[in-house]
């Protein structure tokens, strides 16, 4: 259950939210950290919001704009983020491990280092991560990618062990470093 002085905070966008964990350093124990699972936030604008190290677990992000903002090491186990705008978001090292991530946007994002295990991609947009972000270091085990878009990606040392690839959109994409993908000669 979200913790509700910090879902209010949000809600009005305060500075004192918007910049917690700003810097990207790692929390202190006496650091206050984004109490958010379970949260409603479908349809937001989380535009250049700094959310590092929150709590979104099972979070409603569906259709949520989070254009430009900064999400290192959030957990959005089983999230919902349908249709949701991540474009330009640095999501390092965070974990998106069974969120449904269905028809959103994640182009020119930093997935580095990000967990993607058993994530539901399929329609997903991944265009130009190569230019302004990467997937280096990626685990997609078990995801699936049906349909998904991925174009100009850097997926060195990605991880898409198990992951469906059915229909999916490869192109500009160098797969000659990437575990568990099977290569057509």
């Amino acid at each position: 259950m979200a913790n509700k002085e910090h879902l209010e905070l949000l809600r009005r966008a305060t500075k004192a939210y918007a910049e917690w964990g700003v810097d990207g350093s790692k929390p202190r124990k006496e650091d206050i950290l984004p109490d958010l699972r379970g949260a409603d936030l479908s349809e937001a604008d989380l535009t250049k919001t700094h959310l590092n190290a929150a709590d979104l677990r099972g979070a409603n992000l569906r259709g949520a704009d989070l254009t430009e903002s900064k999400f290192i090491g959030v957990k959005l186990n089983n999230a919902d983020l349908r249709a949701a705008n991540l474009t330009n978001v640095y999501l390092r090292a965070s974990d998106l491990s069974g969120a449904n991530l269905r028809g959103a946007d994640l182009s020119k994002s930093d997935l580095t280092e990000t967990h993607f295990n058993r994530a539901d991609l399929r329609d997903a947009i991944l265009f130009e991560a190569i230019l302004f972000g990467n997937l280096c270091g990626a685990n997609f085990s078990g995801a699936e990618l049906t349909r998904a878009h991925i174009c100009g990606a850097d997926l060195t040392g990605a991880i898409l062990n198990g992951a469906i690839f059915s229909d999916t959109v490869l192109s500009d994409v160098d797969i000659s470093k990437v575990e568990g993908l099977e290569k057509n000669e």
